[in-house]
């Protein structure tokens, strides 16, 4: 037996129908219905405005200031390679989002039926906030967390390669490192970063003397305010480097520096941050 369906009683609502509605009002609402692409640009074209700064004007006609914005993307974008970190590459990086928000921006004002010069304010706006915190930032956040750090040590921007797991660290291998500050009797270290050679692995002895400090019993020159006697064993994921930083003393410390360092020294998995490159492009590092 077949069953049909009575013009009397129409098919049920789907549990989907209410967002239907609501958006169907939003379009009419916000003349959704008068948005379109502009004659000439493809679906392809709009995405491809989307994703790269400067293709939106060459897609809508203007093919002379479309390759110029693309030729100044381009330059900014290895500016912003090159210096990563420094504060050329932040003014880059700025101009490479203003470039891309223009175009986004004249591309939708296309799109819309004779938009006014409030409506065109609040767009850029919208544009420049929407590219920043969905695209821009989190691709840089991205990249800083799994790839690349620029640190700026002493003076120097290092890049450091974010890839390489603590696990391979060998003694003599240069790495970056975190630390917390900590508060003492007449001593404040703040806390950043840090740079320098591993000198003990997990499990290695490390005992100090007067005039050098040995690492399972080889004897190497001793280090500025390293401890006078003692001895210690690493723990598991956890590496010794030698601090290395700037300080600025009051009063009489130096009994103290020792011990405080050595507490700096001993640094966990938590803290690795990775090892800087040797050569960032043809820029030497190390």
């Amino acid at each position: 037996m077949t069953h049909e369906v009575s013009a009397f009683y129409p098919p049920r609502a789907r549990w989907y129908s209410p967002l239907v509605s609501a958006s169907a009002r939003l379009g009419r609402r916000l003349a959704m219905g008068h948005i379109h692409l502009p004659s000439g640009v493809s679906p392809g074209g709009a995405l491809a405005s989307v994703l790269v700064p400067g293709v939106a004007f060459y897609v809508c006609g203007l093919r002379f200031w479309g390759k110029l914005a693309l030729v100044f993307s381009a330059i900014l974008l290895f500016v912003n390679v090159l210096w990563f970190g420094s504060r050329p590459a932040n003014l880059a990086f700025g101009l490479l989002l203003s470039i891309h928000a223009s175009g986004l921006g004249f591309l939708l004002e296309k799109m819309l039926p004779a938009p006014r010069f409030r409506t065109k304010l609040i767009l850029a706006a919208a544009l420049l906030a929407f590219l920043a915190c969905g695209l821009y930032l989190p691709a840089r956040a991205l990249i800083q967390d799994r790839w690349f750090l620029p640190l700026r040590l002493n003076g120097r921007l290092i890049i450091v390669q974010r890839k390489s797991p603590p696990i391979t660290l060998r003694r003599g291998d240069v790495i970056a490192y975190s630390f917390e500050g900590a508060n003492g009797p007449g001593i404040i270290v703040h806390g950043g970063f840090g740079l320098g050679p591993v000198l003990a692995l997990p499990g290695d002895r490390v005992r100090f003397t007067q005039t050098t400090f040995e690492i399972n019993g080889q004897a190497q020159p001793r280090l500025a305010l390293m401890p006078q006697s003692g001895e210690i064993v690493m723990s598991e994921r956890h590496w010794f480097v030698w601090p290395n930083f700037d300080m600025y003393g009051h009063g009489n410390v130096v009994d103290q520096l020792p011990e405080r360092f050595l507490d700096l020294g001993m640094i966990s998995e938590r803290q690795f941050l990775g090892r800087p490159c040797r050569r960032w492009l043809w820029r030497q590092q190390l």
